[in-house]
């Protein structure tokens, strides 16, 4: 009896296979990166946008507390820095900016946002420290006998997000 020819195979199934299993992987990896990258974006997002938004509140309140006449309550002193209302001549202008200040501005409580710390603002009476004429926004013509009288306030809000690293800071000209 004869033996049939047998060829002799040389494993190319096999290699094919293990290529097309590598570039599913790798596909798969990449993927995966990519998915985990855009949830931290969406999620940073929302972080940045909720400390926005907490910000702004602190901000309206602030408005609030000024067209209520609550800067003369106990929520703020007579001598420039209590509450972080600032009235005396030689106070910083941008008393904002000194983060030991903060340790003294308003906080917000009744913020109901999912926020890390409640939001804060400080008012600066911009009369008493920041030269009119400089104020950003007025154009010409808007020199300080123009606001004789006036209270002009400077209202600078933060809050704070999800995460304590994330943090929004607003600021306005309020006018009387």
């Amino acid at each position: 009896m004869s033996t049939p020819n047998l060829q002799r195979q040389t494993g190319s199934a096999l290699i094919v296979a293990l290529t097309i299993l590598l570039v599913l992987t790798l596909l798969g990896v990449s993927a995966m990166r990519t998915t985990s990258l855009e949830e931290k974006m969406a999620g940073n997002a929302r972080d940045s946008q909720t400390a926005f938004e907490a910000a702004e509140f602190a901000l309206r309140q602030a408005e609030r507390d000024l067209a209520n006449n609550v800067i003369v309550d106990a929520n703020f002193g007579v001598n420039g820095g209590t509450g972080a209302y600032f009235t005396i001549s030689g106070v910083n202008p941008e008393a904002w900016t000194v983060e030991a200040n903060w340790a003294i501005a308003t906080n917000v409580g009744a913020y109901g946002g999912d926020v890390s710390r409640a939001p804060q603002y400080m008012i600066q009476q911009v009369d008493a420290n920041i030269n009119i004429e400089e104020l950003p926004g007025l154009g010409a013509g808007y020199g300080k006998d123009r606001y004789a009288g006036l209270a002009i306030y400077q209202i600078t809000a933060r809050g704070f997000g999800i995460s304590p690293n994330s943090r929004a800071m607003l600021q306005i000209y309020y006018r009387e």
